[in-house]
C-alpha cells in the first residue's frame, strides 16, 4: 500500500514539473508569436493536456543522428542491420538488453539518395535518424546524460522533442544567431530545470584570481 502511494506522488510530482515546463516554453512561443510579455496569457487546456501526454510518451525514447543505412537492402534485413548498430553504439555508454528496445527510422526511404537526393541545405543527403524506444524515461534519461565523449563524432544523440520543445528551441537559436551576428559572442544556450535558457557564458577565472 505504502509504495503504491510513494508512487502515485511521484507521478504527481512529475506532471507537475512538466505542466510547469510546458507552461513556460508555451508562454515564451505565444509572447515571440504576439509580441507581448502578459503574465496572464491564458492557454488552451486541451492543448497543454495533449503536450504533456506526448511529452510523457516521447520521455522513453532517444533519436540518434547519422547512423550508415543500406537502403539497397530488404526491410527486415535493415532493421537487424540497424539493430546491431544500435546497440553498438549505446553499449559504448552502458550495458544494454537488446531484446527490450524498440528500433525504427523516421522518414520514408530514399531508394535514389545516393544519385539526386539531397539535404535541406544542399549538402549530401542525410541517413535517417534511428528512434529507439526504452521500457522507461529512467533508461532514456541515462543514456543521454551519459552521451558526452562515449560515442564517435560521427554520431549524435538527442531527446525525442515535441512540434513545440522544437519550435521553442527553434527560437533560442535564432535569437542566439542574431546576437552573433551584432558581435555579441557572450551567450549560449543551457538547459535550467528541463528547459532550453539563453545565458550569459560562465565567466572562466584566470590563474591569477585562483592563486589569489
Amino acid at each position: 500500500m505504502n509504495k503504491t502511494i510513494e508512487s502515485m506522488m511521484k507521478m504527481i510530482d512529475e506532471l507537475k514539473t512538466s505542466n510547469k515546463m510546458l507552461m513556460e516554453e508555451m508562454k515564451e512561443l505565444k509572447n515571440s508569436v504576439l509580441g507581448t510579455k502578459d503574465e496572464k496569457a491564458t492557454f488552451d487546456m486541451e492543448a497543454i493536456c495533449a503536450e504533456v501526454i506526448d511529452r510523457e510518451k516521447r520521455s522513453k525514447n532517444i533519436i540518434i543522428y547519422n547512423v550508415t543505412e543500406n537502403i539497397n537492402m530488404g526491410s527486415s534485413q535493415r532493421l537487424t542491420q540497424d539493430k546491431q548498430q544500435v546497440i553498438q553504439i549505446l553499449n559504448q555508454i552502458t550495458e544494454i538488453n537488446p531484446n527490450e528496445l524498440i528500433i525504427s527510422r523516421i522518414g520514408n526511404v530514399q531508394k535514389n539518395k545516393n544519385e539526386t537526393s539531397t539535404s535541406r541545405n544542399g549538402g549530401p543527403p542525410r541517413e535517417r535518424p534511428i528512434k529507439v524506444t526504452f521500457p522507461n524515461s529512467e533508461q532514456a534519461l541515462f543514456i543521454l546524460r551519459n552521451k558526452k565523449n562515449k560515442i564517435s563524432n560521427d554520431i549524435r544523440i538527442g531527446s525525442d522533442k515535441t512540434r513545440i520543445q522544437r519550435e521553442y528551441f527553434k527560437q533560442l537559436l535564432t535569437k542566439l544567431n542574431a546576437e552573433e551576428e551584432k558581435g555579441n559572442s557572450n551567450l549560449i544556450i543551457k538547459y535550467i530545470d528541463g528547459i532550453p535558457k539563453l545565458i550569459d557564458k560562465p565567466v572562466k577565472k584566470s590563474c591569477n584570481n585562483q592563486e589569489n
